[in-house]
C-alpha cells in the first residue's frame, strides 16, 4: 500500500497502470483474508479486518474512475473481488460513515462495460426498488450493447421507457453526450486544419489511439465516421485494424 500512495493521490482521476496492479494484487489477498476471518472468526484478528475494509473501500473506488474494459485481467478480478465483498451486510454496516460511497452510475458502468449484467441488475434492483426487473435486464443488456459500439435488438417501448427512474434515463443521456464529445474532439484532432504529417501525426494518432482502446464504443463511432468523412478517411485501415484488437467481453470469475 505505500507503494500504491507513493505512485498516485486521492486526487487523482486516473489510476497509473503500476498502481493499478498493485491495488488489484493488495485488494485480492485481503479478500482472501477477510472472508477466512468472517467464516473461522479468528480471535485477536477483528482489529486488523477494520482496519483493512476502509483501505479496501478507498481501493475499489480509486480502480472504478477509470474503465476496466481494457484492464489486465489481473486489475479486473481484483477490483471485482474487493467490490463484491464490500457488498456484504455486515461489511456495509461497519463501513457506514467511515468511508465515501462509490457512485452507484461510476458502478454501473464498470459492470455494463465488464459485461456483469446480473451483478448489475442486483445493484440496480437495491438503488432503485420500485424498478421491474423485466424492465431493468434488456435496459442493461441494451447498455452494454452500446458501451461496445455494437448493434442491438433490446428496444424498449415507452410504457418500459416509463418504468426506468429518472436517475437511469439521466445515466443514458449523459453517456450519450460524452461519447459525442469524445468523437467531436477526436475527429478534430485527427482532421484538423493544419493537418499534420510524418511523426506529429503518429505522434497525434498514438495519442488518440489509447483512448479509443479504452473507449470501444467512441471506437466504433468514429470509424463509422471515417467511412464517409474525407478528412478521416487516411484513418480508416488504423481504426478498423484497432476495432480487432480491442479486448471485448472480460468476466472476472464469480467469487464463491
Amino acid at each position: 500500500l505505500q507503494l500504491f500512495d507513493s505512485l498516485t493521490t486521492r486526487a487523482d482521476s486516473r489510476v497509473p497502470p503500476l498502481a493499478a496492479i498493485i491495488a488489484a494484487r493488495f485488494l485480492g489477498h485481503a479478500d482472501r483474508f477477510a472472508r477466512a476471518h468472517l467464516q473461522s472468526r479468528v480471535a485477536g484478528l477483528h482489529p486488523a479486518l477494520r482496519s483493512m475494509e476502509p483501505r479496501m473501500a478507498e481501493l475499489v473506488a480509486h480502480l472504478a474512475r477509470t474503465p476496466l474494459v481494457s484492464a489486465p485481467a489481473e486489475v479486473i478480478e481484483g477490483w471485482y473481488a474487493g467490490w463484491r465483498y464490500l457488498q456484504i451486510k455486515e461489511v456495509q454496516g461497519r463501513l457506514r460513515g467511515r468511508t465515501t460511497e462509490v457512485p452507484w452510475d461510476v458502478v454501473l458502468s464498470r459492470l455494463i462495460e465488464l459485461n456483469l449484467i446480473a451483478d448489475a441488475s442486483r445493484l440496480l434492483g437495491a438503488s432503485f426498488p420500485g424498478t421491474p426487473p423485466d424492465v431493468l435486464r434488456p435496459w442493461l443488456e441494451a447498455q452494454r450493447a452500446r458501451s461496445l459500439g455494437a448493434p442491438t435488438n433490446a428496444s424498449l417501448d415507452p410504457a418500459q421507457l416509463a418504468a426506468l427512474p429518472a436517475a437511469l434515463l439521466e445515466f443514458t443521456r449523459r453517456q450519450d453526450e460524452a461519447l459525442a464529445e469524445r468523437v467531436e474532439v477526436l475527429a478534430s484532432e485527427l482532421s484538423g486544419p493544419e493537418r499534420l504529417a510524418g511523426l506529429e501525426a503518429a505522434i497525434r494518432w498514438t495519442r488518440a489511439e489509447a483512448t479509443l482502446y479504452e473507449h470501444p464504443r467512441t471506437l466504433a463511432a468514429l470509424t463509422a465516421r471515417a467511412r464517409r468523412n474525407e478528412a478521416l478517411a487516411p484513418y480508416l485501415d488504423l481504426l478498423t485494424e484497432l476495432q480487432a484488437r480491442v479486448p471485448h467481453g472480460h468476466r472476472p470469475p464469480a467469487s464463491p
